[in-house]
Protein backbone atom coordinates (compact mmCIF):
# COMPACT_ATOMS: atom_id res chain seq x y z
CA UNK A 1 0.00 0.00 0.00
CA UNK A 2 1.48 3.30 -1.07
CA UNK A 3 0.94 6.69 0.52
CA UNK A 4 0.73 10.05 -1.13
CA UNK A 5 3.16 12.78 -0.17
CA UNK A 6 0.42 14.57 1.76
CA UNK A 7 -0.49 11.44 3.74
CA UNK A 8 3.14 10.80 4.58
CA UNK A 9 3.65 14.33 5.85
CA UNK A 10 0.39 14.15 7.83
CA UNK A 11 1.50 10.93 9.55
CA UNK A 12 4.82 12.52 10.42
CA UNK A 13 3.07 15.55 11.89
CA UNK A 14 0.74 13.35 13.95
CA UNK A 15 3.66 11.28 15.24
CA UNK A 16 5.77 14.34 16.12
CA UNK A 17 2.88 16.00 17.91
CA UNK A 18 2.11 12.85 19.92
CA UNK A 19 5.78 12.51 20.86
CA UNK A 20 5.96 16.15 21.96
CA UNK A 21 2.80 15.88 24.08
CA UNK A 22 4.01 12.63 25.65
CA UNK A 23 7.29 14.29 26.66
CA UNK A 24 5.41 17.20 28.21
CA UNK A 25 3.13 14.85 30.15
CA UNK A 26 6.08 12.72 31.31
CA UNK A 27 7.89 15.85 32.50
CA UNK A 28 4.87 16.78 34.61
CA UNK A 29 4.57 13.26 36.05
CA UNK A 30 8.30 13.20 36.85
CA UNK A 31 8.01 16.52 38.66
CA UNK A 32 5.02 15.25 40.65
CA UNK A 33 7.05 12.21 41.72
CA UNK A 34 10.05 14.35 42.63
CA UNK A 35 7.81 16.60 44.74
CA UNK A 36 6.28 13.62 46.55
CA UNK A 37 9.71 12.14 47.33
CA UNK A 38 11.13 15.50 48.49
CA UNK A 39 8.09 16.20 50.67
CA UNK A 40 8.25 12.76 52.28
CA UNK A 41 11.99 13.01 52.92
CA UNK A 42 12.00 16.53 54.32
CA UNK A 43 8.90 15.88 56.42
CA UNK A 44 10.59 12.87 57.96
CA UNK A 45 13.78 14.84 58.60
CA UNK A 46 11.78 17.72 60.08
CA UNK A 47 9.87 15.36 62.34
CA UNK A 48 13.04 13.77 63.71
CA UNK A 49 15.33 16.81 63.97
CA UNK A 50 12.82 19.52 64.86
CA UNK A 51 10.98 17.17 67.21
CA UNK A 52 14.23 16.45 69.04
CA UNK A 53 15.03 20.15 69.44
CA UNK A 54 11.63 21.83 69.82
CA UNK A 55 9.22 18.99 70.58
CA UNK A 56 5.70 18.81 69.10
CA UNK A 57 5.75 22.51 68.18
CA UNK A 58 8.95 21.99 66.21
CA UNK A 59 7.47 19.02 64.38
CA UNK A 60 4.41 21.06 63.41
CA UNK A 61 6.32 24.12 62.20
CA UNK A 62 9.01 22.22 60.28
CA UNK A 63 6.47 19.96 58.59
CA UNK A 64 4.51 22.97 57.35
CA UNK A 65 7.67 24.61 56.03
CA UNK A 66 8.61 21.39 54.24
CA UNK A 67 5.11 20.82 52.88
CA UNK A 68 4.38 24.27 51.47
CA UNK A 69 7.97 25.20 50.68
CA UNK A 70 8.57 22.16 48.51
CA UNK A 71 5.16 22.60 46.86
CA UNK A 72 6.25 26.10 45.80
CA UNK A 73 9.51 24.71 44.40
CA UNK A 74 7.84 22.09 42.20
CA UNK A 75 5.28 23.99 40.13
CA UNK A 76 4.02 21.10 38.01
CA UNK A 77 0.45 22.39 38.28
CA UNK A 78 1.11 25.19 35.77
CA UNK A 79 3.42 23.42 33.34
CA UNK A 80 2.32 23.80 29.72
CA UNK A 81 0.75 21.01 27.69
CA UNK A 82 0.16 21.83 24.03
CA UNK A 83 -3.21 20.76 22.67
CA UNK A 84 -1.85 20.53 19.12
CA UNK A 85 -3.98 19.91 16.07
CA UNK A 86 -4.65 16.17 16.09
CA UNK A 87 -5.23 15.05 19.70
CA UNK A 88 -6.89 18.01 21.36
CA UNK A 89 -9.35 15.90 23.37
CA UNK A 90 -6.58 13.80 24.91
CA UNK A 91 -4.62 16.91 25.84
CA UNK A 92 -7.70 18.55 27.36
CA UNK A 93 -8.48 15.41 29.36
CA UNK A 94 -4.91 15.36 30.66
CA UNK A 95 -5.26 18.99 31.77
CA UNK A 96 -8.52 18.18 33.56
CA UNK A 97 -6.88 15.23 35.32
CA UNK A 98 -3.93 17.39 36.33
CA UNK A 99 -6.24 20.06 37.74
CA UNK A 100 -8.14 17.46 39.77
CA UNK A 101 -4.85 16.15 41.16
CA UNK A 102 -3.69 19.67 42.00
CA UNK A 103 -6.98 20.46 43.77
CA UNK A 104 -6.82 17.17 45.65
CA UNK A 105 -3.25 17.93 46.73
CA UNK A 106 -4.24 21.38 48.01
CA UNK A 107 -7.17 19.94 49.96
CA UNK A 108 -4.92 17.21 51.34
CA UNK A 109 -2.33 19.76 52.45
CA UNK A 110 -4.94 21.79 54.32
CA UNK A 111 -6.35 18.69 55.98
CA UNK A 112 -2.81 17.58 56.82
CA UNK A 113 -2.11 20.91 58.49
CA UNK A 114 -5.22 20.53 60.65
CA UNK A 115 -4.19 16.98 61.59
CA UNK A 116 -0.63 18.11 62.37
CA UNK A 117 -2.00 20.87 64.60
CA UNK A 118 -4.25 18.42 66.47
CA UNK A 119 -1.34 16.00 66.84
CA UNK A 120 0.84 18.75 68.30
CA UNK A 121 -1.93 19.60 70.78
CA UNK A 122 -2.28 15.98 71.91
CA UNK A 123 1.45 15.18 71.94
CA UNK A 124 2.25 18.31 73.93
CA UNK A 125 -0.23 17.49 76.69
CA UNK A 126 -3.01 19.79 75.53
CA UNK A 127 -5.72 17.32 76.52
CA UNK A 128 -4.60 17.59 80.15
CA UNK A 129 -3.33 21.17 80.37
CA UNK A 130 -5.19 22.91 77.54
CA UNK A 131 -3.59 25.81 75.68
CA UNK A 132 -1.34 26.44 78.67
CA UNK A 133 0.63 23.27 77.97
CA UNK A 134 4.30 23.45 77.02
CA UNK A 135 4.25 22.34 73.39
CA UNK A 136 8.05 22.12 73.25
CA UNK A 137 7.84 18.98 75.42
CA UNK A 138 6.01 15.69 75.06
CA UNK A 139 3.37 14.63 77.56
CA UNK A 140 2.10 16.67 80.50
CA UNK A 141 2.28 16.91 84.26
CA UNK A 142 5.86 17.99 84.74
CA UNK A 143 8.72 15.67 85.62
CA UNK A 144 6.60 13.73 88.12
CA UNK A 145 3.74 13.24 85.70
CA UNK A 146 5.80 11.83 82.84
CA UNK A 147 6.52 14.99 80.80
CA UNK A 148 9.76 14.79 78.80
CA UNK A 149 11.77 16.12 75.90
CA UNK A 150 14.55 14.48 73.93
CA UNK A 151 17.38 16.49 75.51
CA UNK A 152 15.62 17.59 78.71
CA UNK A 153 15.18 21.08 80.15
CA UNK A 154 16.32 22.82 83.32
CA UNK A 155 18.36 21.34 86.14
CA UNK A 156 17.58 17.99 87.78
CA UNK A 157 17.40 17.61 91.55
CA UNK A 158 20.59 16.58 93.38
CA UNK A 159 20.25 14.12 96.26
CA UNK A 160 21.72 14.74 99.68
CA UNK A 161 25.32 13.58 99.90
CA UNK A 162 27.36 12.51 102.94
CA UNK A 163 30.66 14.32 102.52
CA UNK A 164 32.59 13.02 105.56
CA UNK A 165 32.13 11.03 108.77
CA UNK A 166 32.75 12.84 112.06
CA UNK A 167 32.47 9.78 114.27
CA UNK A 168 30.48 8.74 117.33
CA UNK A 169 28.97 11.27 119.72
CA UNK A 170 26.28 11.40 122.35
CA UNK A 171 23.79 11.53 119.50
CA UNK A 172 25.25 8.46 117.76
CA UNK A 173 27.30 8.47 114.56
CA UNK A 174 27.30 11.92 112.98
CA UNK A 175 28.28 12.87 109.44
CA UNK A 176 28.55 16.01 107.38
CA UNK A 177 25.62 16.05 104.97
CA UNK A 178 25.34 18.15 101.78
CA UNK A 179 21.60 18.86 101.63
CA UNK A 180 19.43 17.91 98.69
CA UNK A 181 19.18 20.50 95.92
CA UNK A 182 15.67 20.64 94.41
CA UNK A 183 15.12 20.61 90.67
CA UNK A 184 14.68 23.92 88.87
CA UNK A 185 11.12 25.08 88.21
CA UNK A 186 11.42 24.41 84.48
CA UNK A 187 13.00 20.96 84.83
CA UNK A 188 11.79 18.31 82.41
CA UNK A 189 13.68 15.02 82.09
CA UNK A 190 15.39 14.00 78.90
CA UNK A 191 14.13 11.05 76.90
CA UNK A 192 16.62 8.68 78.56
CA UNK A 193 15.92 9.99 82.05
CA UNK A 194 12.19 9.88 81.43
CA UNK A 195 12.27 6.25 80.36
CA UNK A 196 13.49 5.34 83.85
CA UNK A 197 10.15 6.55 85.21
CA UNK A 198 7.22 4.15 84.75
CA UNK A 199 4.71 6.95 84.07
CA UNK A 200 7.13 8.55 81.63
CA UNK A 201 7.52 5.27 79.75
CA UNK A 202 3.75 4.94 79.42
CA UNK A 203 3.38 8.51 78.17
CA UNK A 204 6.37 8.17 75.86
CA UNK A 205 4.92 5.09 74.19
CA UNK A 206 1.48 6.70 73.96
CA UNK A 207 2.88 9.90 72.49
CA UNK A 208 5.12 8.07 70.03
CA UNK A 209 2.30 5.84 68.79
CA UNK A 210 0.18 8.89 67.94
CA UNK A 211 3.01 11.22 66.93
CA UNK A 212 3.90 12.26 63.37
CA UNK A 213 7.15 10.31 63.61
CA UNK A 214 5.50 6.89 63.91
CA UNK A 215 3.10 7.58 61.04
CA UNK A 216 5.63 9.47 58.95
CA UNK A 217 7.86 6.43 58.60
CA UNK A 218 5.01 4.49 56.99
CA UNK A 219 3.76 7.47 54.99
CA UNK A 220 7.20 8.11 53.52
CA UNK A 221 7.48 4.62 52.10
CA UNK A 222 3.83 4.37 51.05
CA UNK A 223 3.80 7.75 49.30
CA UNK A 224 6.92 7.08 47.26
CA UNK A 225 5.79 3.54 46.42
CA UNK A 226 2.35 4.73 45.27
CA UNK A 227 3.87 7.40 43.06
CA UNK A 228 6.28 4.95 41.47
CA UNK A 229 3.59 2.34 40.87
CA UNK A 230 1.31 4.94 39.26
Amino acid sequence: MSYTWEETMLNLDVRDEAKRERKQQEAISDKQLAEAEATAGWSLAGTVLCGAIWGPAGIFVCNQIAKYGIDAMYEWEDMAVDEGKFSKEEAREFKKTRKREADAQTSGQRLGTAIDLATMFVSGGGLKEGLGADFTTFGAGGAGGGEWSVFGKGEAALPAIQTSAIGPSEFGNVADIMPEVPASADYVPSLWEGLKNKESRKQAMSVFSTSPLSSKLGETLASVQNRKSS
